[in-house]
């Protein structure tokens, strides 16, 4: 039986859809666990009323604490020998799981299928897994690759696409009870990969497969794009987290790939923050702050492991050197150039 953990948080538009999605799944021998995380919308009601039409279904209440509580209350339900995570505002494909199923054998752990990004008006397939179909008997050296997946394509030649969606997984769930993996629950943005990395490390064997079946929806994305000034805390809390990694494997590759890992995490909180168009503060506090972020120990710590940039394209390189030299003027005005470059591609798109 598969066990899918749906964390739900008022999404009563699109709750629906993701339901059906696993009541319409050609495997039938599942079980649903809604966990309601104190929605304030109609959610409630809806998960209700499914759990009394199906004896597949389950809702767990709670109060609200985040998505990495509302997954971790699912696991403590969870009762079938395959654990799968869906979002409430996403869906899956029919097949998903008959397909994910087939490609399991007594030794496999994991496996990891790719997904499309949906919006209202059209769909667009996420970067292909290459190849086709990879097979990972010593998938230890996966969890190091969560934190920079575009290591593996400039080293391996491989690309794993949707190795850090916890969503994009079929686990077994012995993997995750027997060593108590959980979700950590202080870390906001980057806990789906530090879970899925715990996992990496435990697994036998891993399968990935460029099979497109999960559905991820970009239109319910208005929490990312709005102006987060607590991003900086939040990104430090994902650094320490990981931070784990390095200090377990201690190698080259692991703190190069963290290095990886810090460079998004300030280039999301220029993104997020600093430089986000409703960050009202004067430019000159700006980058105060922006300094003060760039010289944080974590910051600095992961950026000094970057000792081989070649993996890196020239404007991550760019930045890359901003960071490790506390440049914020350089970062900003790498911001405005990138800026630009955008609008004048918008502006050349309505011609």
């Amino acid at each position: 039986m598969v066990s899918i953990i749906v964390p739900v948080y008022n999404v009563e538009k699109y709750l629906k859809k993701a339901v059906e999605s696993v009541i319409n799944q050609t495997y039938p021998d599942w079980e649903l666990i809604l966990v309601d995380d104190g929605s304030s919308d109609s959610c409630p009601e809806i998960c209700r009323c499914y759990e009394r039409q199906e004896e597949r279904i389950q809702l767990v209440e709670k109060e609200n604490g985040g998505v990495s509580s509302a997954r971790n209350a699912g696991l403590q339900r969870a009762r079938g020998e395959w654990i799968c995570f869906l979002d409430g505002d996403d869906w899956l494909e029919e097949r998903c799981l008959e397909t994910a199923l087939k490609e399991t054998s007594e030794d496999t752990d994991i496996v990891c299928w790719n997904y499309w990004k949906n919006t209202e008006s059209c769909q667009v397939r996420n970067s292909p897994i290459v190849p086709e179909r990879i097979v990972e008997n010593h998938p230890v050296h996966l969890a190091k690759i969560v934190m920079f997946p575009q290591y593996a394509m400039k080293t391996y030649g491989r690309s794993y696409s949707a190795v850090k969606g916890v969503w994009t997984k079929l686990i077994r769930r012995s993997i995750i009870s027997e060593n108590n993996l959980m979700f950590n629950e202080q870390v906001q943005i980057g806990e789906d990969g530090l879970f899925g990395a715990q996992c990496f490390e435990k697994a036998n064997k891993v399968v990935f497969v460029n099979e497109y079946l999960y559905h991820y929806r970009l239109d319910n994305e208005s929490a990312t794009r709005r102006c987060r000034p607590d991003i900086k805390n939040v990104y430090l809390d994902t650094l320490d987290a990981f931070k784990v990694l390095v200090d377990r494997y201690g190698d080259s590759e692991t703190r190069l790939c963290y290095g990886g890992l810090t460079y998004a995490c300030v280039a999301r909180g220029i993104e997020k923050y600093f430089f986000h168009h409703k960050n009202t503060l004067p430019v000159r506090e700006k980058l105060s702050e922006l300094k003060k972020y760039l010289s944080e120990e974590q910051i600095q710590y992961g950026v000094s492991g970057i000792t081989d940039s070649r993996i890196f394209h020239i404007k991550q390189r760019l930045v890359i050197f901003c960071i490790k030299h506390k440049s914020a003027l350089g970062l900003f005005i790498l911001s405005i150039m990138k800026q630009k470059v955008k609008r004048k591609r918008c502006d050349g798109g309505n011609l």
